[in-house]
């Protein structure tokens, strides 16, 4: 049931007085103080904290960019490193300098462009030892070829297969640590190494 009552009201509402505004506007910034606060106050431990966090979620996507570089790196364990292997070349591609230029701008693009490396390194030992890439340019294709001339082993075409993987969701914006992007190019080196030796 509505009812209305026409009439006179009792008493007209002032406003709040200072007392009541001052009090709703501790009141509202009480919580936003208090967590910067404890912010600076942790602030060690809480970076501590963020540096161990491996897994990221971007909004119904879930990235786990740390904990496929472990299984990377397990896989290319069993790659032999070259002990002997020649400086990079500037004019081949990417240098140490320029990676970490690239990192600090974005560790995104320092992996795209580690992957360029480790692509071009690909086609050129398959036509140094004219493997039949006419088929494909596919890099994933291309490894296939490379391990049935006996040229690279199972463990470098799983590390490779494994590495653009990796290079697809920096390609697609997922966050990707400083730390990941020089771990990827320490595992992009290692496969190099194993074209060179090819070559």
């Amino acid at each position: 049931m509505i009812q209305l009552v026409v009439g006179k009201l009792e008493k007209a509402d002032d406003g709040m007085s200072g007392l009541e505004f001052t009090s709703a506007a501790i009141s509202s910034l009480a919580w936003p103080l208090a967590a910067i606060v404890i912010a600076i106050l942790f602030r060690a431990q809480i970076s501590a904290l963020l540096n161990k966090i491996t897994k990221l979620t971007w909004g119904d996507k879930a990235v786990d960019f740390a904990h496929k570089l472990d299984k990377v790196e397990k896989t290319a364990e069993t790659i032999p490193a070259e002990p002997d292997a020649p400086p990079a070349n500037p004019a081949d591609g990417l240098t140490d300098e320029r990676f970490e230029q690239l990192v600090a701008l974005s560790p995104n693009a320092a992996i795209i462009e580690t992957w360029g490396k480790v692509e071009k390194a690909i086609n050129d030992l398959a036509i140094d030892y004219n493997v039949d890439t006419s088929k494909s340019r596919n890099v994933a294709e291309m490894m296939k070829a490379l391990k049935s001339h006996g040229l690279i082993n199972i463990q470098t075409l799983v590390t490779v297969d494994e590495l653009r993987s990796l290079r697809n969701a920096a390609a697609h914006n997922q966050p990707i640590t400083t730390t990941d992007a020089f771990r990827f190019k320490e595992l992009s080196d290692r496969v190099l190494s194993v074209m060179v030796r090819s070559l």
